[in-house]
């Protein structure tokens, strides 16, 4: 595989979700529905959420070089997204923007509480061909069925089966969204008509300090999880009685406008404990510059800082 081709992981996972184009059967038009594209397709059961750029990441010379470093260390997988690249004639900048959800629940299906929504430059029917002999060369079968109104299916590789559907086609002037999740509950409050994550009273609004970040445009990639009990917890542990209550929350994001620039972000409930958390932080940055000072690496250490500051 030729490394320049592989411009970005998130290419290689919009490859994976572009699969939902064929079927065994054929299923029944559904009634005409509502168009489900971004944030749109997120339930409120969503616990954390990440974002990405697909075309800006791919334009990075430092993520396309750390994207085919791992290519080169997964010779298998390489060959698989080659194969499916070359047999569906799929170009890399096909794919827009991925979406990532994730839920801390189990579900009832024993499938991830996962959803992924990648939107670009995608036709269902000319996919149909091509992604139905690759998944018959392996083994799977694809199946449909009608939820909320949609054509879904569901694709099983002889392990596992995924879920999805699109939840709109596009047009000339605006790109295609395809929904997928490993399970099938997750995929009903996709498609459902319940509260979405934007109306989450903890992570919605954390997820417009995500996208106000970062240079114009906002960070190409960021992500926002409320923190899970044992990582709050572990970090009240290691910082001690400073720190009363952990992060209620974290939002990360890398602006990629000018070389790589990464910025995280701790949500914490009180001004003193936020405080408490910038010390910690302070201390740890004096000995990474020590370290970094004897392996050369003073200068990129240098551009780290540790701030604290109010949010709304």
């Amino acid at each position: 595989m030729n490394p320049t081709r592989g411009a970005s992981l998130v290419g290689i996972a919009a490859v994976l979700l572009a699969t939902g184009a064929a079927c065994d059967k054929k299923a029944t038009a559904p009634a005409a529905v509502s168009d489900l594209v971004g944030m749109q397709a997120i339930p409120v059961e969503a616990r954390a959420v990440a974002a990405l750029d697909v075309r800006r990441l791919s334009e990075s010379p430092v993520f396309a070089r750390a994207a085919n470093e791992f290519l080169l260390r997964n010779p298998e997988l390489v060959k698989r997204i080659d194969r499916l690249m070359d047999d569906c004639h799929l170009a890399w900048d096909d794919v827009r923007s991925i979406l990532l959800a994730g839920g801390d629940a189990p579900t009832p299906d024993e499938g991830r509480p996962l959803i992924m929504v990648a939107s670009g430059d995608l036709v269902e029917a000319d996919l149909a061909t091509c992604v139905q002999t690759y998944l018959a060369a392996d083994g799977g079968s694809l199946t449909a069925t009608t939820m909320a109104g949609r054509t879904v299916y569901a694709a099983f590789n002889g392990k596992r089966t995924i879920w999805f559907g699109f939840g709109a086609a596009g047009t000339a002037t605006a790109p295609a969204t395809i929904i997928v999740s490993p399970s099938q509950a997750w995929m009903t409050l996709a498609l459902g008509t319940g509260p979405r994550v934007r109306d989450s009273a903890e992570l919605g609004p954390l997820l417009d300090q995500a996208q106000r970040r970062g240079g114009e445009g906002g960070p190409a990639m960021w992500v926002v999880g409320m923190m899970a009990g044992r990582f709050g917890d572990g970090l009240v542990k290691l910082i001690g009685s400073a720190l009363q209550a952990p992060p209620r929350a974290v939002i990360a994001g890398l602006d990629v406008a000018e070389g790589i620039a990464l910025h995280l972000d701790a949500v914490m409930a009180t001004t003193s404990d936020a405080k408490a958390l910038k010390s910690f932080g302070d201390a740890y940055l004096g000995e990474i510059a020590a370290w970094a000072q004897d392996k050369g690496m003073g200068t990129t250490v240098a551009k780290l800082a540790v701030e604290d500051h109010e949010t709304t």
